[in-house]
């Protein structure tokens, strides 16, 4: 019988959306392991959710496969070439959570600046006296500088501007006129990071942008600067590179929400640093966010099944009509 093999729990709108198609079965865990013992022929569709991602041999190997979701606009963890060779539809929900994640970037933005987790911990030690050797920074009259200015950085753009921040940002195929519009000035990378006080990624990862934010280039941040990472993990170099820009370099701290690899290992002292913050690739996932992504991604899977094209969501619009969709009659 035809199914899904999801990675991890979904909505009921997730369910009831693919309902037509198939039952939706939940592996084990979340691992790829678990996934790849779920495949066989009678599997339609998979939703990867989590660090479990579709390699090239298993698209091949699951000769029923005409479709694969993924929540948010990640998919580097889907061999895409092999998916269009196969006629696999690869869908994303672009713009499902960017307020969230933008709404996230201004909270990790404020905390760092204002010194809230530090505020926090010296009370918690009865140390009132403190409030007289640290001052935290108004968040007025800072730069903030962007790195993506797709449907995150543009929401982000558009938060940030009633706090009175000069606004950069960063990415080779940005719109201008959108990006003049919100107020911001488009300047290449070496550029913001040097001008920046507080720098935002909010770029997919690529083979182009894999490790950009290096050793070398937050060396050269600017003096009192903090780095978040709401993108992905892969973007900058290693753990050890943010470490080394707080402890000898430019960096006043950090807020990490992912990491390369996820998990990540715990034992790293980034995780006991008093001027970092962590979450576990969570700040994304609010309610609201979890349930438009669902029904996005559903509806994409659905579209593709039904023998259409979705707009927008398609990453590999050009399997449409191939390999097995074509044999499908899709």
């Amino acid at each position: 019988m035809a199914r899904f093999i999801a990675t991890a729990a979904v909505p009921e709108v997730t369910h009831r959306i693919l309902s037509p198609h198939g039952p939706i079965e939940v592996t084990a865990d979340n691992s790829q392991a678990a996934l790849e013992a779920s495949i066989d022929d009678e599997v339609i569709g998979i939703i990867l959710r989590g660090s479990s991602g579709a390699p090239g041999g298993l698209i091949r190997g699951a000769r029923g496969l005409r479709v694969i979701g993924r929540t948010g606009v990640g998919y580097d963890s889907v061999d895409v070439d092999a998916a269009t060779e196969c006629g696999v539809a690869v869908i994303t929900t672009p713009g499902a959570n960017a307020a969230t994640v933008a709404e996230a970037s201004v909270a990790y933005l404020l905390a760092l600046n204002k010194r809230i987790a530090y505020w926090d911990r010296q009370m918690k030690e009865r140390n009132w006296a403190s409030r007289e050797r640290f001052l935290a920074r108004d968040v007025a009259g800072l730069t903030a500088g962007i790195v993506g200015f797709g449907n995150i950085g543009q929401a982000l753009a558009r938060l940030l501007g009633p706090f009175g921040v000069t606004l950069l940002a960063h990415d080779p195929y940005a719109d201008a006129a959108v990006a003049g519009a919100l107020g911001v000035e488009l300047v290449d990378l070496d550029a913001l990071l040097r001008r920046a006080d507080t720098v935002c990624l909010h770029t997919a990862l690529t083979e182009q942008t894999r490790g950009m934010i290096d050793r070398r280039r937050i060396a050269a941040m600017k003096p009192g600067s903090f780095l978040i990472n709401l993108a992905r993990g892969g973007v900058v170099e290693s753990l050890d590179a943010v470490l080394a820009g707080i402890e000898d370099g430019p960096l006043a701290g950090a807020a990490l929400d992912v990491f390369d690899p996820e998990p990540p290992d715990f034992d790293h002292p980034i995780f006991r640093h008093p001027a970092v913050l962590t979450a576990p690739h969570a700040m994304a996932m609010t309610r609201g966010a979890m349930d438009r992504m669902a029904e996005m991604m559903a509806q994409g899977m659905a579209a593709v099944l039904n023998g259409e094209r979705p707009p927008r969501v398609v990453v590999n619009p050009e399997a449409h009509g191939r390999g097995r969709a074509a044999a499908a009659g899709g």
